[in-house]
């Protein structure tokens, strides 16, 4: 799914719930409603942890880690657990520079984020 403002979200839901985000494209407030669009009804009733890669993010704006941050603290009040794939420059220095880096679970890989849900067991807390 992409727009003329630049993103693309795509959902892959594997098996124990966890469904992956792959973020392509800038993270700001040009591309919010493609955000909301592809990404803001997650974590659905059957996820159990999100893993969202934006690793090939070619910008983002503090618009941008606002997302980030809002679809993180939407997901942790179901209980559900976020991981972030974090391969790209632009993503990480934006979340260093608006201080919001330790506030998320932050991985270089896949594999990673895939293991660091194992070890918590991954199981969605009933609210």
């Amino acid at each position: 799914m992409t727009d003329r403002a630049g993103l693309s979200a795509t959902l892959t839901h594997h098996h124990r719930g966890i469904t992956q985000v792959y973020v392509v494209g800038e993270l700001d407030l040009d591309t919010r409603d493609e955000w909301r669009r592809s990404v803001g009804r997650q974590p659905a009733e059957d996820v159990s942890a999100l893993i969202v890669d934006v690793s090939r993010v070619s910008f983002c704006s503090v618009g941008g880690a606002r997302m980030l941050l809002e679809l993180q603290n939407g997901a942790n009040a179901e209980g559900v657990p976020v991981e972030l794939v974090v391969g790209s420059k632009p993503v990480r220095r934006c979340l260093q520079a608006c201080q919001m880096w330790e506030l998320f679970s932050t991985h270089a890989c896949h594999e990673s984020a895939l293991a660091r849900l194992g070890e918590s067991g991954v199981s969605r807390r009933p609210v």
